[in-house]
């Protein structure tokens, strides 16, 4: 019986080439799109489930207002899981530590120039999280207070064949210092938020010494591990009492959980691109799975329509003795076998495709069988689902024939189907519209933030990460500013886009209970010359002012705001709590994406001493655009006379802050390619239902044309009701799409204004592709010979 069903579907795929092409190819470039997409998708959900104690680790993170502001961090006071282990019994264990980031390496003199990954920690960094140890014991190997712990790759590029236990290695990330091998961990390979190359033991650098009690400074990273049995909610007052007890019953810092396994993929933490962020997890799947159903809606069309074509098949079988079973099953089976061709044709598309989708989500995913084989195959069974699910409806459709209404030619008038053909096209139309929609908004979202006012020069500007010649900052901007092609040079600690220190404090002794959380900027006197900030009102640093290092602070206007002052230049000498002056007021200017809204700045002059964070770490510079090269050759000249084994490294501000948009700019790539996608398989299915009605309709064209029709009359007649559909599919994805990419534009603090213009273009669009799209079959069917056309029937 099965071996006569797979002959039957063969036959009817050979007899009907046109209409089986389209549905393996809708239904491959469907799974194609899903096999891609779920490869991304269960890599981004894989983060850290690894660890053994996983289910019962969280990471500590922290909510804090200061006035009307409220942020969310993930960085915490040294002393707080300390404190959690000794006073709340359910804390099985902790780790504080610094967050990955890159530092240099040096041995025996020689430096080491790739950034590395390294962490500082707390001992137990092995014993709470399961990163094997080629050498070593978790529980003690960090101990020491000058233990380092480093992969197998570093060993083998530091030492080659030496032996690396006990070698002496220098560390350079907030302190130089010295540090001691103690152990060997296994190549992280895993996917973790946790990736390092260096663990070193957190307790003799310098920001510790002067942060292990505080409970004021938030800079490090807590994680928690909860015995067995306990969950975060059983902690809470607890913790809630902490808060009371060490920074103050007025404290408005609250401590909240989020579980190692979802660390990743939080709001909290920023990664670049698509990767560890939900939200794109969701659009991702939610866009495969619409150009999966739109595929599916493509096969239950063309297999309805063509539904009248095989009554007389399905007649003849149920006169002989097929019962609705049967039928149901060989239909389905239909549905099934065409999955199955899909799924393989779309793995081929997958595997080709690859490459530019590894590239586009920055990653490294793969199709290899032997890795993937459980990932494979629950995908082939989500193919027999989708032939199901394709089958299931002609199956019951068709398998509802009766044998003697189908024999007398009753069928094609009781049983067209169109009704649902009608509706799965108007869902075709309006998901594809949804997408035009989507694509316009965010390209003129994008066009916006990138074309907008930002309140300071960009263009012309480079920025110098100068933290290896702190001590000789002043000497390097001095010898920058002696070539002509050079208008001027400061020395900072931040640039627009670049992440920055915030303070929180009542800055006015006037109002203390009005907590502000400010952008907080050390510059010297030549930070507004360079990046062109407007004043307001007073002036900005003066160098010749011995006492502006000390006491002068310049703010912004939306401090100036938040401060509830008259006006500016009533704020103009007045002082802050800390004693210090305001001299100035600039304009406000974007030193973040077009996300956020501008809020307070205040800058000072005075830097803290070399190798501490508010210390100036870069020199900025205005350049001659057509001097560039020079500048550069210049400055690297320059660099490397004051340190010669460190690489100097440039970026043009310009670039670097329309970097802020990049995951936008896919987002916006991204929408349309899928559109495109599910355009292009909307448009198959409507160019398949067209040709089998111009098909159906041919004796009643021959009859009109005899009658006087003309060609346009032909086309119109053809063309209207699809184009009616299209424009009900358009009516649908107005109101979703409005309020979909509200959702979006809520990301941003400076966003467009969605006018009608956008949604009356995508429906002409939509309407000009159907019209495109239906027209091929209907200027053939407008020119045929109607004398043809009579004698064919």
């Amino acid at each position: 019986m099965l071996k006569n069903y797979i002959k039957i579907a063969w036959r009817n795929f050979i007899r009907n080439k046109f209409y089986s092409l389209i549905n393996i190819l809708g239904l491959s470039i469907g799974l194609g799109c899903l096999i891609l997409v779920m490869l991304f998708v269960t890599d981004e959900l894989s983060y850290d489930q690894f660890h053994d104690k996983g289910d019962r680790t969280h990471f500590v993170a922290r909510e804090s207002q200061f006035g009307k502001n409220i942020s969310k961090g993930l960085s915490t006071a040294f002393p707080l899981g300390r404190t959690m282990k000794e006073t709340i019994p359910e804390v099985e264990n902790y780790v504080t530590m610094t967050w990955p980031g890159n530092g240099a390496v040096s041995l025996d003199g020689k430096e080491y120039m790739d950034e590395q990954d390294i962490l500082y920690s707390t001992s137990d960094f092995f014993g709470m999280f399961s990163f094997p140890l080629l050498i070593g014991n978790p529980q003690t190997v960090l101990e020491q207070k000058n233990a380092v712990v480093i992969t197998q790759e570093m060993a083998d590029k530091l030492f080659g064949k030496d032996e690396p236990l006990g070698q002496t290695i220098h560390l350079q990330r907030y302190d130089e210092k010295e540090f001691i091998v103690t152990g060997i961990a296994q190549n992280v390979d895993q996917n973790s938020y946790l990736e390092f190359d260096f663990v070193a033991s957190i307790d003799d650098l310098s920001n510790v010494q002067n942060n292990r009690d505080s409970w004021g400074s938030s800079m490090y990273h807590t994680y928690v591990t909860l015995q067995k049995g306990a969950s975060w909610s059983d902690i809470e007052p607890e913790v809630a009492d902490l808060v009371d007890t060490h920074r103050g019953e007025d404290s408005k810092t609250v401590f909240f959980s989020i579980p190692l396994p979802q660390l990743y993929v939080s709001d909290l933490v920023s990664v670049s691109g698509f990767k560890g962020d939900m939200t794109y997890i969701y659009i991702f799947s939610a866009i495969a799975l619409f150009i999966l159903l739109l595929a599916c809606i493509n096969y239950m069309n063309l297999a309805t329509a063509r539904a009248t074509q095989r009554s007389r098949e399905v007649g003849i079988r149920k006169v002989v003795g097929a019962h609705k079973g049967q039928l149901v099953r060989q239909f389905i089976g239909e549905g099934m076998l065409t999955a199955i061709f899909a799924f393989f044709i779309g793995l081929i598309l997958a595997e080709f495709a690859l490459p530019f989708f590894n590239e586009f989500v920055g990653k490294e995913l793969t199709l290899n069988l032997s890795d993937n084989i459980v990932y494979l195959l629950s995908l082939f069974g989500v193919a027999l689902l989708v032939g199901l699910i394709s089958g299931s409806y002609p199956a019951f459709f068709l398998s509802r024939f009766e044998p003697a209404g189908v024999l007398k030619g009753e069928a094609r008038k009781r049983l067209s189907g169109t009704a649902l053909r009608k509706i799965l096209v108007v869902g075709q139309f309006a998901v594809s519209t949804l997408l035009i929609i989507c694509t316009l908004i965010v390209f003129n979202q994008l066009r916006y933030v990138l074309d907008k006012d930002l309140g300071f020069q960009d263009e012309q500007v480079m920025y110098i990460p100068a933290h290896q010649i702190q001590d000789q900052l002043d000497t390097f901007k001095q010898t920058a500013l002696q070539h002509s092609g050079i208008n001027a040079a400061t020395a900072t600690t931040a640039v627009p886009g670049r992440y920055n220190m915030r303070i929180g404090q009542p800055f006015d002794p006037e109002n203390p209970n009005n907590q502000l959380s400010a952008h907080f900027v050390r510059s010297d006197a030549d930070y507004d010359d360079v990046l062109g900030l407007e004043l307001v009102a007073g002036r900005f640093f003066d160098e010749q002012r011995p006492t502006d290092r000390d006491t002068a602070r310049v703010i912004n206007e939306a401090m100036l705001k938040e401060l509830n002052w008259a006006s500016a230049e009533e704020a103009v000498g007045r002082k802050l709590n800390d004693g210090s002056r305001i001299i100035g007021i600039v304009k406000d200017y974007h030193y973040q994406s077009l996300h956020h809204k501008i809020g307070p700045v205040l800058i000072r002059m005075k830097p803290s001493e070399p190798g501490r964070y508010s210390s100036y770490n870069m020199l900025a510079l205005r350049f001659q655009p057509q001097q560039v090269g020079d500048v550069i050759s210049y400055l690297q000249k320059s660099w490397d006379n004051l340190t010669p084994d460190e690489p100097m490294t440039y970026h043009f501000l310009d670039e670097k802050f329309a970097e802020q948009y990049e995951t936008d700019q896919k987002l916006s790539h991204a929408i349309l390619v899928f559109a495109v996608i599910a355009i292009l398989i909307a448009c198959m299915g409507l160019f398949g239902l067209a040709a089998f009605s111009a098909e159906r309709r041919t004796k009643e064209i021959g009859v009109r044309k005899v009658l006087g029709a003309s060609v346009f009359d032909i086309i119109a007649l053809l063309s209207k009701d699809f184009l009616i559909l299209v424009l009900v599919g358009f009516l649908i994805a107005v109101p979703v799409s409005w309020y979909a990419m509200n959702q979006w534009l809520a990301d941003f603090a400076y966003r467009i204004e969605i006018g009608a213009g956008i949604f009356l273009l995508a429906g002409v669009g939509a309407v000009v592709i159907a019209l495109a799209t239906v027209s091929w079959q209907s200027v053939q069917a407008a020119v045929s010979n109607p004398v043809d056309s009579l004698r064919s029937e």
